[in-house]
């Protein structure tokens, strides 16, 4: 598969489409960048460097913001509150889903999908942009982060999202694996998005969606 106009390498992990699109999803923001499968090719990069001639590497460099996280989410009440309108502090505008109804057709529309694609992808582009030397660790980090996630917040909240359509698992490890990324660059630049959705998490709930309308996150 061959990618059409992109601009720049969009790191690791997280090169995969999210749920369970047959095609690898495009994404237009501030600058044009395409998710792709991990078996899709991104672009040509010269061939890896032979055992015997690859040199050392320093381990990369990671806000203590991380480990704070990452020890956090062992304590996350998973979706113990959905259903209920319950206070948040957040320092983003939100309002709750009427209905669960509304909650699971949201979490699965591309627009939520694609806004949160959006967002990563902004904290990639500054990275490149202003902390090149940094942005070259991505993917030692992201990889460190999908572990994380696969092994302990997948097993963790498995139950919670029981009865939950698949997109919400999806949306769940997307979504705290980017707040990992945030908290790894914190240093680098404050946290815009995702961290703020892991206080949605902790406050028992769900984030399913962003009404344009209203400029508001939307919660179940």
């Amino acid at each position: 598969m061959q990618p059409t106009s992109v601009r720049r390498y969009t790191h690791g992990p997280f090169r995969q489409k999210r749920k369970n699109s047959s095609a690898c999803a495009e994404i237009t923001g501030d600058i044009s960048l395409q998710i792709f499968d991990p078996d899709c090719v991104f672009e040509k990069r010269p061939p890896a460097l032979s055992v015997s001639t690859q040199p050392s590497r320093m381990p990369p460099t990671i806000n203590p913001e991380f480990e704070a996280l990452h020890r956090a989410l062992s304590e996350m009440p998973w979706l113990s509150n959905t259903g209920r309108k319950t206070p948040i502090s957040l320092p983003l505008p939100y309002r709750f889903a009427d209905t669960a109804s509304e909650a699971y057709a949201s979490i699965a529309a591309l627009d939520w999908e694609n806004w949160t694609l959006e967002r990563r992808n902004e904290l990639t582009a500054f990275l490149s942009d202003r902390f090149p030397a940094r942005d070259a660790e991505w993917g030692a980090i992201a990889r460190r982060a999908r572990r994380i996630v696969d092994e302990e917040v997948a097993p963790a909240s498995a139950r919670a999202l029981t009865d939950l359509p698949p997109a919400a698992t999806a949306a769940l490890t997307w979504d705290v694996a980017n707040a990992l990324m945030e908290a790894a660059y914190r240093d680098c630049r404050p946290p815009l998005f995702f961290t703020h959705l892991v206080e949605v998490y902790r406050a028992g709930h769900l984030p399913v969606g962003w009404d344009t309308e209203r400029g508001a996150l939307v919660i179940f």
